[in-house]
């Protein structure tokens, strides 16, 4: 079977290939955190639909009927899901360890003291209750929630996306835990012995 050379292609064929994967990169234009993780959470859908475009296409350069240049924007597509998702973890594990010190200090403060602080000394924002942490690697800002119950517990809620977030817990009286929370299910965690985050409808 004879090859037939592909066809020259012009500037809008790579633009076509090219500027859609990149368009993918819109959602980084934010800097807060919970926003680009949701964003991103719709990457396993275009990764999905990248891999059969890449599975059919493979096939017909098998039998010589296609043209490798159209694999350009599927590999390109899924480069540009799994770096970025990569990134918003890398992300989110500094804000857990930043957070998870918060926590210990605030834990030995409850302990020391008798009662726990009003408020977190962490991150930016109105009042102590709610603040924004910055993470020291990344562009990407996570809200946190801080709850104290008479000055004998506190909480601290790091929220990643919607209806997902760790929460720190302890108090005068309790000892430090940890925990994620998705929709309302909760999974204590290892405290300084995080898993991945998962996107928030799995």
């Amino acid at each position: 079977m004879n090859t037939v050379a592909a066809p020259p292609r012009g500037k809008g064929f790579w633009l076509w290939q090219v500027l859609p994967p990149f368009a993918l990169l819109a959602c980084f234009v934010s800097t807060y955190g919970p926003t680009v993780y949701f964003s991103l959470s719709f990457g396993v859908l275009v990764v999905l639909w990248s891999l059969g475009s890449l599975v059919v296409r493979l096939v017909r350069l098998v039998f010589r009927r296609g043209d490798p240049r159209r694999l350009v924007r599927p590999v390109l597509a899924i480069v540009l899901v799994m770096a970025p998702f990569a990134y918003v973890q890398e992300s989110l594990r500094q804000a857990r360890d930043v957070v998870t010190r918060e926590a210990q200090r605030i834990q030995a403060d409850c302990e020391r003291a008798g009662r726990c602080p009003d408020g977190l000394a962490i991150g930016t924002g109105e009042d102590g209750t709610r603040r924004v942490v910055a993470t020291p690697s990344t562009h990407l800002r996570w809200p946190l929630t801080y709850r104290s119950h008479e000055d004998e517990t506190f909480a601290i809620y790091l929220h990643e996306g919607i209806d997902t977030s760790r929460v720190w817990s302890g108090g005068t009286d309790a000892t430090l835990t940890y925990m994620r929370v998705d929709d309302g299910r909760e999974t204590p965690l290892p405290l300084g012995g995080d898993g991945p985050a998962v996107f928030p409808d799995e």
